[in-house]
């Protein structure tokens, strides 16, 4: 796609030199008897960085794609996506050096406990300049967060997709496409999965920050949209926005995982790494 280039800053191969690593050609080692497995063995995927312009939001944005261990960009295979959406204040690069994503992908490949999948993390603003206005979330309306979240709605299916459709061998179909998020990630993922339920077929939600939407879930997240195969929301025990969780899920009448954690990077991990071995899945 037009508006998209490929760059590769050294200041990636000093940050991530795992990530960025060949993914090995051994086979994927044994999970040892208490299931972990040696990380000297671990195959490794690639963090690779893409650079566009944005004709929706205007202005000059990147995304950040990280392919599993073995991808092959000249095979016929066509692996599935998972789109993770950050929290506010937030970045794409935290879902890598924060909750360390890509390692925990890998970990759950190696174990046979998870699909091979790509990772897409774009910027998570729907208004331009969130470098420097990103906390104009904290002050927004209900409605005009909706309004956000559409804008970025449009940018994630009309312009970042594509490219990574043309740039990669993916899946572009709903069943093949899962959307997930971190805080105001969490929220986005419910109400861009449930607006646009012929496009993804699997959401998650991790300590989701509902309160975006004020008192209206109604407006936000209509029970009665089509549903996914898989809505799932989890919050952590000691999480301040546990209560507004509980809310979402009896309003959306679906489960709500809690365990120990706060509104914590650590507690974000344990909740993706339960998540996603259930994505792919043919049953």
């Amino acid at each position: 796609m037009r508006g998209f280039a490929t760059t590769c800053p050294c200041l990636l191969l000093i940050l991530f030199p795992l990530l960025m690593a060949p993914a090995f050609a051994a086979p994927n080692p044994a999970p040892r008897a208490d299931g972990s497995v040696s990380t000297s063995l671990l195959p490794h995927g690639r963090l690779h960085r893409h650079s566009y312009t944005s004709k929706i939001l205007g202005e000059p944005r990147e995304v950040l794609v990280y392919t599993p261990p073995g991808y092959d960009p000249v095979s016929s295979r066509a692996y599935p996506v998972l789109v993770l959406l950050h929290g506010v204040m937030g970045q794409p690069e935290d879902w890598i050096t924060g909750v360390q994503a890509g390692r925990g992908l890998d970990e759950l490949i190696a174990k046979h406990e998870a699909e091979s999948m790509i990772l897409v993390l774009p910027l998570g603003y729907g208004f331009p300049n969130a470098a420097k206005d990103a906390s104009r979330v904290f002050g927004a309306t209900p409605l005009q967060q909706r309004q956000w979240m559409d804008a970025l709605g449009r940018s994630l299916f009309e312009e970042i997709l594509p490219f990574v459709e043309g740039a990669y061998r993916v899946r572009s179909d709903r069943d093949g496409r899962a959307l997930a998020g971190f805080s105001m990630g969490g929220a986005q993922a419910v109400y861009l999965g449930l607006k646009y339920p012929d496009r993804v077929g699997w959401i998650g939600a991790f300590a989701g920050a509902f309160i975006l939407f004020g008192n209206r879930l109604d407006l936000a997240l209509p029970s009665t949209a089509s549903r996914p195969r898989l809505l799932w929301l989890a919050c952590g025990t000691e999480d301040p926005l546990l209560g507004p969780n509980r809310a979402a899920a009896s309003w959306l009448d679906t489960p709500l995982q809690e365990g120990a954690g706060g509104h914590t990077d650590s507690a974000c991990r344990q909740q993706f790494l339960a998540f996603i071995p259930q994505l792919f899945r043919s049953n």
